[in-house]
Formats: C-alpha cells, structure tokens, sequence
C-alpha cells in the first residue's frame, strides 16, 4: 500500500485481490488537493490495467474543486483504458456535491466497496475440490486425476 499526503488531503492506494486497485481518499479535498492519483494509481499497480474503485467515504470535505480534481483523475484513467468506480455513502459531503451536479449519471457510483467490487464482475478463483486439498497434503494424487 502507498499512502500520499497532500494538506488535508489523505490518500492510500493498494493493488487488491482479486485484481483491482483500491484508492481511499480520507480527510479535506478541495481545489489544493494535487496529489497525483494517475500516477499514484499506476504506481501501485503492476499490470497497469486493473479497475480503479475511489472510496470517498471517509472524506470530510469535499468542495467543486475536489470534484474538478476527482473528475479529471477518473476521465485520465478511463482515457487509458481502466474501468472506475466510485464509492460514497449516501450523506455526506461527497454524497451531496455528486448529487447535487448529479454525477452519478456519469460515474458508476456505489455507496460500498463490496457492491463496487461486485458490479466489476472479476473473474474468481476456482475453488478446488474436497478431495484436492486432502490428496495435497497426503502427497497422493487427487481422485481422478490424470497425472499423478
């Protein structure tokens, strides 16, 4: 996880299973919040094409320049091909600036990130089969398998 200060501004930025990047925007953003979440986001993110959830749920403050901040980091990414999701509860100061200029029509928003992460639709890991796990630890092949 890498963390980025910037005033009142507080972000994280970590690469999550199963293959999105998660940025937590804590604190004040306002039009002096610079932090370059592009960057920060590619940073972070190895492959570089992973979806991008923003949770503004713990943000304090959130004035017209956040939202010009936060519009222009979302358009940057999607420009280079990553799909985004926004997270904001449904009160707040967040929650009533992106009602108030109805951005939820443009944003895909979510009020948690696990419905955030759902809407991705991310393939899932198969899980193995009782007996795979069993025939792993004895070193024994797997019933029905082919190669030992």
């Amino acid at each position: 996880m890498q963390t980025w200060v910037d005033g009142m501004a507080h972000i994280e930025v970590a690469h999550q299973s199963p293959g999105y990047v998660l940025v937590r925007v804590h604190g004040e953003v306002d039009l002096n919040t610079h932090v370059p979440l592009v960057e920060a986001v590619d940073h972070t993110d190895a492959d570089a094409i992973a979806p991008v959830i923003v949770d503004l749920r713990s943000v304090r403050f959130f004035s017209l320049g956040g939202v010009d901040w936060l519009a222009a980091a979302l358009s940057a990414l999607i420009a280079r091909g990553r799909r985004v999701r926004v997270v904001c509860r449904d009160r707040g100061p967040a929650w009533r600036l992106i009602n108030q200029l109805r951005l939820d029509r443009h944003w895909p928003l979510h009020h948690e990130v696990s419905d955030a992460v759902d809407s991705l639709d991310l393939p899932r890991p198969m899980p193995s089969s009782p007996g795979a796990a069993d025939a792993r630890l004895q070193e024994r092949p797997e019933p029905g398998a082919i190669c030992p």
